[in-house]
Parts: structure tokens; sequence; C-alpha cells
């Protein structure tokens, strides 16, 4: 337990100052921007240090434009008028590319699979998983609002995950089915998710025998084509973490079992039923497995 709980917090909100550390998440940064226009003033985010996931941001402020919520961007410092006030709209909400990779990387090592509503005009930064599996030499069929994945022989990866850390574990499984060596660089974000997510994927790969070396910042990893799965995983109350190892399935050559993968409810309460759906077959062991 963090020396610092429990913690006590008092509003209201007001308008002001605020210095954010702009190295470790972009989501302090949406959350103010949700909330300071509707104060009684003026206010000013100051970002300290390198802007990391910077897409998100962008996004965010795409989407509060689209309610008539005026702010000013000029990095490192966002200025948002207060007495702003939201105004409602009709729209039609796209598919989730962060959780997109899960599905497409498990067809992609087995399987033939369609996913629907991911516009190719999407905001979303991780939208550029899909590129990265394209240059991987991914068969798939990109349509104006769809995808078809179906089993490919890939090359290996080579990428800066900066501003994509959700893509990391299930990109990081991928590259471990993959013959040849994969790089990842600029992962220090990845030890600061839901559980220490990069030391996480090292203890993962590493009990199936992949080779794996590197650092905080980055790694290599060797593939191994098939993974030998122990008997059972811990996801780390991580939701990225359980859908990696259930996507894993589909190089594994036995059975495992993956304990509290309820996590998975967190972001994607239907994720378990949708991995049914398409063939995913699994047993319910108990209430944390």
């Amino acid at each position: 337990q963090a020396p610092w709980l429990p913690l006590t917090v008092k509003g209201p909100l007001k308008p002001g100052d605020f210095h954010l550390d702009a190295t470790l998440s972009s989501q302090f940064i949406s959350g103010l921007l949700f909330a300071l226009p509707l104060l009684p003033g003026d206010s000013t985010i100051h970002l300290e240090g390198v802007l990391t996931s910077q897409p998100y941001i962008d996004m965010t402020l795409a989407v509060l434009k689209q309610f008539h919520i005026q702010i000013d961007f000029n990095p490192p410092v966002i200025h948002i008028p207060g007495f702003q006030t939201y105004h409602g709209l009709k729209k039609r909400i796209e598919g989730d590319y962060s959780h997109s990779i899960f599905f497409l990387a498990g067809a992609l090592m087995n399987g033939d699979l369609n996913l629907y509503n991911l516009p190719k005009d999407s905001l979303q930064g991780d939208q550029k998983g899909v590129d990265w599996l394209q240059k991987m030499g991914a068969n798939l069929e990109k349509g104006s609002h769809h995808i078809h994945a179906q089993t490919s022989t890939l090359n290996p990866f080579n990428g800066s995950l900066s501003d994509h850390p959700d893509l990391a574990p299930m990109l990081m499984a991928l590259a471990a089915s993959i013959p040849g060596r994969s790089h990842f660089y600029d992962l220090e974000r990845l030890n600061h998710k839901e559980s220490r997510r990069l030391d996480v994927m090292k203890e993962l790969l590493e009990s199936i025998d992949v080779p794996i070396q590197g650092d905080a910042t980055h790694i290599i990893i060797d593939g191994i084509q098939s993974f030998d799965m122990q008997s059972s995983y811990d996801t780390y109350h991580d939701h990225r973490i359980a859908m990696t190892l259930m996507m894993m399935a589909a190089k594994a050559k036995r059975p495992y079992i993956i304990k509290g993968v309820e996590c998975t409810e967190k972001s994607y309460p239907e994720f378990l039923d949708v991995y049914q759906s398409i063939g995913g077959r699994f047993e319910r062991l108990g209430e944390n497995t």
C-alpha cells in the first residue's frame, strides 16, 4: 500500500494555473481539459518535461471542440477559458483501436477475422498499431470502416512506443511468435500503468523461453513461433496483460490458467463474450480465474 493512502480529496476545483508532468500520462491532462472549461474563470495548464501520448490529447481537444468547448493549445501551454457550456449532439461512437490490436494480433497468429466500426480517418493515436502490422507484412485489408485480418507470416517489429504504450503487451507477445529479432524503443512509461507492464511482459516471455534482453527503455525479443505456456499466469489486475494472455492461446501448445481475468471489465466488459463469439475457447474455473 502506498504510504500516502488513504487519500482525502476536497472540492470544489478552482480555476487557475496547473503544472503537470507531461512525461507520465496524458490522462491527467485530459481530465482537466474536460473539467476546467466549466469553472468560473480562465485556467492555464503548463506541461513540464517531454510531452508523451500527444495523440490522446489531440483526440480530447477534437472531441471537446465538437461539443463547442474552445481551448487554445500552444505547447507546452494550454489556455482554457472558463464559463463555457457543453452543447449536446448526436454522434456515432467509433470502435476502439487500442482494443482492436488484440483481436488483429490473434487473427494474424491463427485466424480469419473482420472488425467493424474502425474508420480510416480516426483521430485515435493507436490506429498506428494497424500501420505497424501492415509494415510487418500482415495480411490486412482495410476498408473505410472495417479491417479484415488473416493468418500471416510476419516480419519482426521495430518501433518506438512512446506515444502508444497500451499497444506494447500484445505487440511484444506477437513479436515473440515471429522468427527474427524485434526491437521496442522508448518504453519508460510501461512501468507506470495498471501493472509494472514492462516487467510483467519480460517475466511472461522469459517463462516460455523467449529470448529477451534490454532495459527500461529498449528491449530486444527473438521470436520462437509457438508458446510452451506454464500452468498459470497472473494478470496483476492489468486489463491489457489479461487480454494479451487470452490471445496468446492462438500459439500455445497446451491449455493454461489466467488468474484475475475479470480485470478486463475495466475497459471492455464484453471482452470474454466477444472472444468466445469469434471462436475463442475457455472454461471458467472460479471467480478469480
